[in-house]
């Protein structure tokens, strides 16, 4: 807020929250990040990666609260 300069250092979900509001001070988005080779439809993502997807994320759930 004030301008001042932070060191600090992040893991975890936290990490990943910090790094896309940081990427946003910088004029970045998610898919200036993201491999136009692993884009996917929805109905393939949901053939391919949601099961995995629901099973990691419901373990975060479990670990760290909603």
């Amino acid at each position: 807020r004030s301008g001042a300069a932070h060191d600090v250092q992040m893991s975890g979900v936290s990490a990943g929250t910090f790094q896309h509001e940081c990427d946003h001070l910088d004029g970045k988005i998610f898919i200036d990040r993201a491999d136009p080779t692993t884009f996917s439809t929805w109905k393939n993502w949901e053939r391919h990666h949601k099961a995995p997807f629901v099973a990691h994320i419901t373990e975060v759930v479990k670990k760290y609260g909603m």
